[in-house]
């Protein structure tokens, strides 16, 4: 019996420095919907693919130096038996072979994500750093098709315009990009980002944009691209298993020590969700909480994100040994995040930008009211007393929150217009739908070039 003809994968590609981030969650997003279509799929962070492919350029060379000491033609002999792409050399048993579960929908060796990802984006080895003490280049490209190559990728969804970059551009491999947001929020307005993203985008099959204000904006900074240029809001799908944890907020931050374990049973906790880095803001609202803390004993705020910039989780933790309200807790797994957020007085988001804040639309699926920053992204999905509230300074922020407290008809009128909105703008099925055109698409040109 002939072997059966292995399956065409999707690798839907991320970058960012923290596991748990919005981005990260949209890569996964996508890869389950793809496999939902039928399709195969990985989502993988670009550390691990430039990890492994160091991994394996070490053992060749190592492989090379113990038959050049042993038999130097053996070498010769068998130098026909692996493949070689880009002068480096892939064996001919994949990854996706010895290991059958290799391409699911679940990210490859998480732990190593959780790890490699902790190193900056600006410490990824340069394009002409060497893997080992040999004299084999190791770029990113080149990992990127040895990965491919060893998973039968042909195409690529990747999430970011800059982070990136230095895998996709002259790759060979159909991709297209999904913006992630501080990419047309902040590197839009960085010359030096433009120009490095431009040959990106320029080489993209399709770039994806979450709301118009994103399409807007990318169609200004690159207007001979504004025909690949798509909008596709986020979906939302939230886990049973949420539904499992009986542990409540009160204890979750009694557990964090200090002054936490003084927090009344009556409490008002808020909870900021985010990354802690500087367009996050986390210190905005700290002054504020403290002030109305000291009117309302009542109110507090816990802010759960990963550490992603160290001088601005230094400043927070400073700044939080001297509040009695306000405070922080590593993150947690997202379906205990999401029964934590059911069981708050409300999502708060203080980001200077946002793309389309997965933790919001997540909140709005959970019933939980929501108290964001104005910015264009969170101005993408709420409306101001209708599907949530919106603030511009922490005095608004402190008004509004009061009034949220007092007012059962508001919160209830917020939480059900909020769950209407995600039901008719936020719809899993049409981004499956849409994804499933876009991977299509991308083959059906490949077939055709």
């Amino acid at each position: 019996m002939a072997a059966a003809t292995k399956k065409p994968c999707v690798l839907v590609l991320f970058a960012t420095s923290s596991i748990s981030g919005g981005n990260n969650r949209t890569c996964q997003r996508i890869s389950d919907q793809l496999n939902e279509n039928g399709s195969r799929s990985v989502c993988c962070h670009t550390a691990v693919i430039l990890s492994q492919y160091q991994s394996h350029q070490r053992e060749r060379q190592q492989q090379t130096e113990q038959l050049l000491s042993s038999s130097p033609a053996a070498v010769r002999e068998n130098a026909g038996d692996s493949f070689s792409l880009d002068g480096c050399s892939s064996p001919t048993r994949t990854v996706a072979e010895s290991s059958p579960s290799a391409c699911t929908t679940q990210a490859l060796d998480m732990a190593a994500v959780t790890a490699a990802a902790a190193t900056p984006e600006t410490a990824t080895p340069s394009r002409h750093e060497v893997c080992s003490d040999s004299a084999v280049p190791c770029s990113e490209r080149l990992s990127l098709q040895w990965f491919c190559q060893r998973h039968s990728v042909d195409c690529i969804i990747a999430v970011h315009a800059y982070r990136p970059r230095k895998y996709l551009v002259d790759c060979g491999i159909p991709y297209s990009v999904v913006f992630g947001g501080t990419d047309i929020s902040q590197d839009t307005h960085d010359g030096s980002k433009v120009t490095e993203m431009t040959p990106v985008l320029q080489q993209a099959s399709h770039l994806v944009c979450f709301t118009q204000a994103m399409y807007d904006r990318a169609s200004q900074v690159w207007p001979l691209c504004a025909g690949k240029l798509k909008i596709q809001r986020h979906s939302i799908r939230i886990s049973a298993s949420s539904e499992d944890y009986t542990q409540s907020l009160l204890s979750r931050l009694r557990d964090l020590g200090g002054a936490a374990n003084s927090v009344p049973a009556s409490a008002n906790i808020f909870m900021l969700v985010a990354g802690i880095r500087p367009v996050k803001d986390p210190l905005f609202l700290i002054d504020c909480m403290d002030e109305w803390h000291e009117q309302d004993p009542s109110v507090y705020l816990v802010i759960i994100g990963d550490e992603l910039d160290k001088d601005c989780f230094h400043l927070l933790t400073q700044r939080l040994v001297s509040s009695s309200c306000v405070f922080y807790s590593p993150p947690v797994d997202q379906p205990f995040l999401h029964h934590l957020v059911r069981q708050s007085a409300g999502l708060v988001n203080s980001s200077l930008s946002e793309g389309m804040c997965q933790a919001a639309l997540e909140a709005m699926s959970l019933g939980a009211p929501l108290l964001l920053r104005s910015n264009h992204g969170n101005l993408a999905i709420v409306q101001h007393m209708e599907t949530g509230l919106i603030f511009s300074t922490p005095e608004e922020f402190v008004s509004l929150g009061r009034q949220l407290l007092c007012d059962s008809t508001l919160r209830e009128r917020l939480v059900n217009n909020a769950l209407r909105r995600i039901a008719d703008h936020h719809s899993w099925a049409a981004e499956v739908v849409f994804y499933r055109r876009l991977v299509a698409d991308m083959r059906s040109s490949m077939a055709a070039s």
